[in-house]
């Protein structure tokens, strides 16, 4: 009796270690705009290994507007065993101001909103610690809290969550392991999945056709930003705005910054002290965002 009670008491351990559970924010299926959900092999069952999706804050009623990501959850279409692996799963989130996808986007275009987002989970073998039944949840606990704001930017420019899934191998025969669920929308001018391969054959990328009125079906545990949260950034602002040559920052804002046409471009980076300048004389004329420490401001190029 004794061997029987502690092996109910390490089974029921080791459930509650790999219990997967169920997010707190999960994208919206309800939506009038809403076609259908449907099973999808990518980007873990199928050669296209990359699938990124543009996700608004319409898409997370609950989920606070700013705050701190702490797990990311997958919505899987079919019973997927104990022990099944996915080769270098990666997750990269960021923020974009676009709303869609242009219908064609090129290689070039993805490296260069790639090279924005942040890797927040990756492992080089994945190994599923305890079978997922159908309609379950992959969960990922990242190793650090990911800090996201959707609020929109002053004009009314907005600020969308990009989700990036990925693994390093293709699948050319389906096996129904890790297969997802796509979230489809009626209206066929909201793009807001790319799909991509890379790795079929050395030194191989290609993004696949064009982009998609769908989402991958996700979900997320994570908290809001309060006021007196120690990793709170500072806000900051610029000026003279609009700028000529150069733009100053406010409230003592130094460190690493990046600079992002309205296309979502990386135009100029560079690392700036408290009290020194940005230049700007080299970029076009017209609108720009600078990001810093969490924080970004809008401003103009004369």
């Amino acid at each position: 009796m004794k061997k029987i009670i502690i092996l109910l008491l390490l089974t029921t351990a080791a459930t509650k270690i790999f219990a997967q559970g169920t997010p707190a924010f999960v994208c919206d299926t309800t939506s009038p705009n809403i076609e259908r959900l449907q099973y999808w092999h990518e980007p873990f069952d199928a050669v296209d290994n990359i699938c990124q999706s543009i996700y608004y804050k319409s898409d997370f009623a609950t989920m606070p507007p700013q705050g701190f990501i702490t797990d990311i959850f997958i919505k899987i279409a079919y019973v997927t065993p104990a022990g099944s692996t996915l080769p270098g799963l990666t997750v990269k989130m960021g923020i974009t101001n676009m709303n869609n996808y242009p219908i064609q986007f090129t290689n070039a275009q993805f490296f260069s909103m790639d090279s924005t987002l942040t890797t927040v989970y990756y492992d080089t073998l994945f190994v599923l610690p305890a079978t997922i039944p159908t309609n379950g949840w992959l969960k990922l606990n990242l190793p650090q809290p990911f800090q996201y704001s959707m609020l929109p930017l002053t004009g009314d420019i907005p600020q969308n969550l990009v989700v990036q899934l990925s693994k390093s191998e293709h699948v050319s025969n389906m096996t129904y392991k890790f297969d997802v669920y796509e979230v489809v929308y009626k209206n066929p001018h909201i793009r807001k999945l790319l799909r991509a391969q890379k790795n079929v054959f050395p030194g191989h990328f290609q993004v696949r056709g064009g982009a998609s009125p769908s989402v991958t079906l996700i979900g997320f545990n994570g908290y809001a930003l309060s006021v007196d949260d120690p990793q709170k950034k500072i806000p900051f602002s610029v000026f003279p705005n609009p700028a000529s040559d150069k733009v100053h920052l406010s409230n003592e804002a130094s460190g690493m910054y990046e600079v992002y046409n309205l296309s979502g471009i990386k135009v100029s980076e560079g690392k700036v002290n408290e009290g020194e300048e940005v230049n700007v004389q080299n970029l076009s004329p017209g609108m720009y965002l600078l990001r810093m420490g969490g924080e970004t401001v809008r401003f103009v190029k004369e």
